[in-house]
């Protein structure tokens, strides 16, 4: 079976190691944090992240899903990554979603998976977002909303959908 790191209320993980990586369990009921305290740390994640809350990654490079990852996802309430570099090769769902590669000026997100909010998604890079995934959002409610803020966009999508509002701010 998967090894299952589990909380009844918050799980907070602090890693020395330059790389964590998932490839079973990590749930929380409340909140999830992760952080790589390696100015260059990696996390990986070829599992399952879930809370039911708030999960908060902070890192230099966060990579979600990869070869050989099936039924990859990062879900929660809220999701908040910050990192220099952020792959999205699975899953990331939640009523909001906040990526933000803006640590240094070659902060890249780069996405193949599906990006999906209830609400809303704000992705933020200092040097690009290249999307060939989907980025979505499904809401009937005014605020459904998608925020993209990069110095170049690359978009060979499959789709980049928003409800209601999509905001792109590419200078």
């Amino acid at each position: 079976g998967q090894a299952i790191i589990a909380s009844n209320a918050n799980l907070e993980i602090k890693v020395s190691h330059p790389v964590l990586s998932n490839q079973g369990n990590l749930t929380a009921f409340k909140n999830l944090s992760l952080e790589t305290l390696d100015p260059k740390g990696v996390v990986q994640n070829h599992g399952s992240i879930t809370a039911g809350n708030l999960i908060r990654i902070d890192t230099d490079r966060f990579i979600n899903g990869g070869t050989g990852s099936n039924n990859t996802k990062l879900t929660a309430g809220n999701i908040t990554v910050e990192a220099n570099q952020i792959e999205n090769k699975a899953e990331i769902a939640a009523n909001r979603v906040y990526l933000k590669a803006d640590k240094t000026a070659d902060g890249q997100i780069n996405n193949t998976g599906d990006i999906f909010a209830t609400d809303q998604i704000d992705l933020t890079a200092e040097k690009q977002i290249v999307n060939n995934g989907k980025i979505y959002t499904v809401n009937d409610q005014q605020a459904a909303a998608i925020h993209l803020k990069t110095r170049e966009l690359q978009n060979n999508a499959k789709a980049v959908l928003s409800t209601q509002q999509l905001n792109l701010n590419v200078d």
